[in-house]
């Protein structure tokens, strides 16, 4: 078996990252579990630029950032805002949220295309999440910005990389 290459060990730091977020959620730590998504964020950035640092890209290290991706900046960011806010609107743009960031993610490892993206990135809609989420003051804030960020995922519209 081939040992996991840095890059790859960087993707699994950004799902670990992920899973501690969704931990400190369930455990009330709220702070915490938004610090989490944006150390996965960090993990995130680091195993893109090794990657193209040692032109090391290959279909293992898509699937498997794509598969974190899902958790850090899809999952833990919806199960954020259910947990500190609770309720069935909340609960169900929270849904919508983390199914548009699968959906945003599949789309982007099918992507022909170079040198952009389409819609929104996961990691900037997860950023934008977790900041209206622990400073928002009332709840339908929160729905209204899961619930627009999910689209905006899910739109067509082209952001150049960097």
């Amino acid at each position: 078996m081939k040992l996991l290459a840095v890059k790859d060990c960087l993707t699994l730091l950004n799902l670990a990252a992920g899973f501690a977020a969704l931990v400190a959620a369930l455990r009330g730590e709220f702070l915490f579990a938004g610090g989490f998504i944006v150390l996965g964020l960090v993990f995130d950035a680091l195993d893109g630029r090794v990657a193209r640092a040692v032109r090391g890209g290959d279909n293992f290290g898509r699937e498997l950032d794509s598969l974190a991706d899902v958790v850090s900046f899809g999952v833990a960011p919806a199960f954020l805002a259910v947990a500190l806010w609770g309720g069935a609107w909340v609960a169900a743009c929270g849904a919508l949220y983390a199914c548009a960031a699968a959906v945003r993610l599949a789309k982007f490892n099918i992507q022909t295309a170079k040198g952009v993206f389409f819609g929104l990135p996961s990691p900037v809609a997860a950023v934008v999440a977790v900041a209206v989420t622990l400073f928002s003051s009332v709840w339908f804030v929160v729905a209204g910005a899961l619930f627009v960020l999910a689209f905006a995922m899910l739109a067509d519209f082209r952001v150049p990389k960097i």
